[in-house]
């Protein structure tokens, strides 16, 4: 249940002879805020997705987004991405492997030798597997240009509509992402076992 901020305000206070508020003669009180915000509760598979530490981030995010701190959100959303990049890249390696795809896994490897965090994320949407395009669209194309623009030069209202669209952009990976691949991982498999004799069950 979401719990309620309240603070006491007073009108005219009171002042004893040591310059200590004694009383108030009218109490105001103001809702300031709401925990969690709505709209900004974590969502438990992005959470179970990410690194610890890209989870902790993810949450400070949410929390400034839902207090309107637009430079705040977008600042902890990028650290989000920073600390989820090799997480990406494995996703897409293990497609690549699944799939036989020898050029794409050797750019995740030139990805990986890069200390460059935006060529990290431009080599992952230059490469990923159409599989994980919904629509023919590329999500780490989205994700890569929301995180490129920074922080500089943003007013803290621009800041918020990034963060928002970065957000929608992660959620998507990393809500979607890791149950496909797993779910298909699977697949392969059983399937496997189905082309292997020794593993049919006998007939009666």
């Amino acid at each position: 249940m979401p719990e309620v901020m309240l603070r006491w305000s007073g009108a005219d206070e009171l002042l004893d002879d040591a310059g200590q508020v004694a009383a108030y003669s009218k109490l105001i009180r103001t809702k300031y805020g709401q925990s969690p915000q709505p709209g900004t509760a974590p969502d438990p598979a992005v959470i179970k997705a990410l690194s610890a530490e890209g989870a902790r981030h993810y949450q400070k995010a949410l929390a400034s987004l839902g207090y309107g701190f637009g430079v705040g959100a977008l600042s902890y959303f990028r650290r989000v991405v920073e600390a989820s990049t090799e997480g990406i890249l494995d996703l897409i390696e293990d497609v690549a492997d699944e799939e036989k795809d020898e050029e794409t896994l050797e750019r995740i490897r030139d990805a990986r030798a890069s200390r460059e965090m935006e060529e990290k994320l431009r080599i992952a949407a230059d490469t990923l597997s159409s599989s994980l395009r919904p629509g023919n669209v590329n999500p780490l194309r989205t994700l890569f240009k929301q995180y490129s623009r920074g922080v500089h030069g943003l007013t803290d209202e621009e800041c918020l509509l990034v963060a928002g669209r970065l957000r929608y952009a992660l959620e998507y990976v990393f809500r979607n992402w890791k149950v496909q691949v797993d779910e298909a991982t699977k697949y392969a498999e059983e399937i496997a076992k189905w082309s292997d004799p020794g593993s049919e069950p006998e007939a009666d």
